[in-house]
């Protein structure tokens, strides 16, 4: 199946990093307890966020897991579904490998999700940085779309933000 996601750059500067559950399905299941591990590439602190959030979702715990489960980067939620998760929106430098895990992980195991925003900033402090940014950047969009979904119906916006001084080089 093929899923498209919309993009757009726009030219302010974000400086902060969050995940935001922005609607949770009406239905009540059971939430996941937070272990003590961490996640591979978060901190402990970082970890205990996302499970904060994930139990604000009420995420249930899921019957089977997938051998697919193994490769999404979160062993400590493998067999858990997000049913209630309908919106979430994504802020910071996304285009790294833990970040790309937590989308691909939201993504795979969402059944319900109808939206998903991600928004990144680039740091354009100089030439170097803004090239390096939207090389890494600019590709996600189609990483994105091929990643597998638990709900068809999902629609993700990706957008890119970026200071315009150095527009000049684009």
């Amino acid at each position: 199946m093929d899923f498209s996601v919309d993009s757009k750059s726009t030219r302010n500067k974000r400086s902060a990093s969050c995940v935001q559950v922005e609607e949770v399905a009406a239905d009540v299941g059971p939430s996941i307890k937070s272990s003590d591990s961490t996640a591979y590439g978060f901190s402990k602190e970082q970890h205990q966020h996302h499970m904060s959030l994930f139990q604000q979702a009420d995420i249930s715990p899921g019957i089977h897991s997938s051998p697919s489960d193994e490769n999404i980067g979160y062993a400590n939620l493998i067999g858990v579904t997000f049913s209630r998760l309908r919106k979430v929106k994504l802020i910071g430098d996304l285009a790294t490998e833990p970040g790309i895990q937590l989308v691909k992980l939201l993504l795979a195991k969402s059944p319900v999700l109808v939206r998903m925003l991600i928004e990144t900033w680039i740091n354009d402090d100089n030439a170097e940085q803004l090239i390096l940014s939207l090389s890494k950047t600019y590709g996600l969009d189609v990483v994105l779309a091929e990643f597998p979904r638990a709900s068809p119906n999902v629609k993700v916006v990706y957008n890119v933000e970026y200071d315009h001084c150095l527009d000049y080089l684009l």
